[in-house]
């Protein structure tokens, strides 16, 4: 991923405040620039700073080394480091399920 790709990406993320989880799919990506993966290390930081959940997706090879490197992966539990983006989409949907669950239980609950 190139610094054009990571500045791309880092401005869309500064516009979009309202999100429950972050999927990042690395798993055609070859390899991962300095700026690229420091854009990437910081959208996971600030994610999680702000209690939402981060999958990464694929991220094998060179890019997994690159993002170990820098602990980005130690960021994350186990379980949202994924080969696939369909099961980081099927836990994000049980994740969102679950958020939408407490919502309307909280919600009902002051008016009883």
């Amino acid at each position: 991923m190139s610094f054009g790709a990571a500045k791309s990406i880092s401005k869309r993320m500064a516009i979009v405040e309202n999100y429950e989880v972050l999927i990042l799919d690395l798993s055609e990506v070859p390899w991962l620039g300095v700026t690229a993966s420091l854009a990437i290390e910081t959208m996971v930081k600030e994610a999680s700073e702000r209690r939402r959940e981060v999958f990464i997706v694929g991220a094998t090879g060179k890019v997994k080394a690159r993002l170990q490197r820098l602990e980005v992966m130690d960021m994350l539990p186990l379980r949202n480091r994924l080969n696939h983006r369909l099961e980081a989409l099927r836990q994000a949907i049980i994740l969102l399920d679950g958020h939408l669950i407490k919502a309307a239980s909280s919600s009902t609950a002051g008016k009883e």
